[in-house]
């Protein structure tokens, strides 16, 4: 990873987290605690170069579950809008390859922890992006994962309905139910039907 550009610093608390640089500094730069960026003028980084790093990042850690991002360096936030959605959407595509979504206790509070910024600027990232509230925008994720594993006859053929569900963060049968029928136009045990119906006639064939 030689050519991804990493900032000075990585706190306690991210020690697991993927690493991307933003920013170069600090905007605000005059705590008396911190002497890191004294001698670094602040700048933001060419979005392009940002997004590349990640996708470099996405090909390095390649079938390794990362669950949360840090932004660097000193206050990633002071960036405009238009420019974090667009991080975000590169990281997005990155989270996808995480199953972390189907958690029983994943939240919003918990997905602005992984985005490193707060419930309601990432609510309102969802709102604005995908038109969706964020328990629409979670659903559609854990349902599409359901789908997968419904059509997995041979991993998940035994797997109740039931099982299913909790397996991608539902706690009720009756809400993963109605949350699959609602989109996919049917129920999970009639799609879970139809795929070891499949699966009988290619072995067949």
């Amino acid at each position: 990873m030689k050519d991804i550009e990493i900032g000075p610093i990585r706190p306690p608390s991210e020690s697991n987290s993927l690493l991307i640089r933003v920013t170069r500094g600090c905007h605000w730069n005059k705590c008396y605690f911190c002497g890191l960026y004294k001698s670094m003028q602040f700048s933001m980084r060419p979005i392009d170069e940002t997004i590349e790093d990640i996708r470099q990042q996405a090909q390095f850690y390649q079938g390794k579950k990362i669950n949360s991002c840090f932004l660097q360096d000193g206050d990633a936030l002071v960036l405009k809008t238009d420019y974090l959605l667009r991080i975000l959407d590169a990281i997005n595509q990155v989270m996808e390859s995480t199953d972390v979504y189907c958690k029983e206790d994943f939240s919003l509070e918990k997905l602005a922890v992984l985005v490193n910024s707060n419930s309601k600027y990432v609510s309102q990232v969802i709102n604005e992006t995908y038109h969706r509230n964020f328990n629409i925008y979670i659903n559609e994720y854990r349902i599409q994962e359901a789908r997968i594993r419904l059509a997995d006859v041979e991993k998940y053929g035994n797997y109740t309905i039931k099982a299913i569900a909790e397996s991608v963060g539902y706690k009720s049968t009756t809400t993963f139910t109605n949350a699959f029928k609602s989109i996919t136009g049917i129920t999970p045990s009639i799609f879970q039907k139809m795929a070891k119906e499949d699966t009988e006639k290619k072995r067949e064939q």
